[in-house]
């Protein structure tokens, strides 16, 4: 849904329009509801990772569920920072998008090469969530400084911390 909306022609109109408060009240609306819909599904694997695995993959990967949570942080954090990478390239902004997924791609190349080593799994996840956060803090940026808007307002932060 959210890629739908935010690479769509209306959004694309939107931008070549310079209508910049319609899209900005799109993306804060669309954010606060993929967050009420996700962050009740984060929880429950932040208190129940062992059995979201074993329900998935069978009780012998339930020593993954560090990973799990770790991966699921991330995720999080990703879905947390808004659309922020699909009101890029919803915007044209193809560019710094391509460099937002570069930073990302170097950040969990690089610490997974010295983690894994060190902590298997748990040095992959790590990496993994390294560049979500690299990739979504990087886009926030871009996003605030290209277009100056955000998906922040107060019910965003009260839903979060409802939890």
């Amino acid at each position: 849904f959210r890629r739908v909306l935010f690479r769509s022609p209306v959004i694309s109109g939107l931008f070549s329009q310079r209508k910049f408060d319609i899209i900005e009240s799109l993306f804060k609306s669309v954010s606060k509801w993929i967050i009420l819909i996700v962050f009740p599904i984060y929880i429950y694997i932040l208190i129940f990772p062992n059995e979201v695995i074993a329900l998935l993959f069978g009780a012998d990967y339930s020593g993954g569920s560090l990973s799990l949570i770790i991966l699921a942080t991330g995720i999080f954090f990703g879905i947390f920072t808004g659309l922020t990478g699909n009101i890029l390239i919803g915007g044209g902004y193809t560019k710094l998008f391509l460099v937002q997924e570069v930073i990302a791609a170097i950040t969990m190349v690089s610490i997974s090469i010295v983690l894994i080593p060190l902590y298997g799994i748990v040095g992959a996840a790590i990496g993994v969530f390294a560049s979500y956060i690299t990739a979504n803090i990087a886009s926030l940026i871009f996003v605030y400084k290209t277009i100056r808007i955000h998906a922040f307002n107060k019910s965003y932060f009260g839903i979060v911390f409802s939890g």
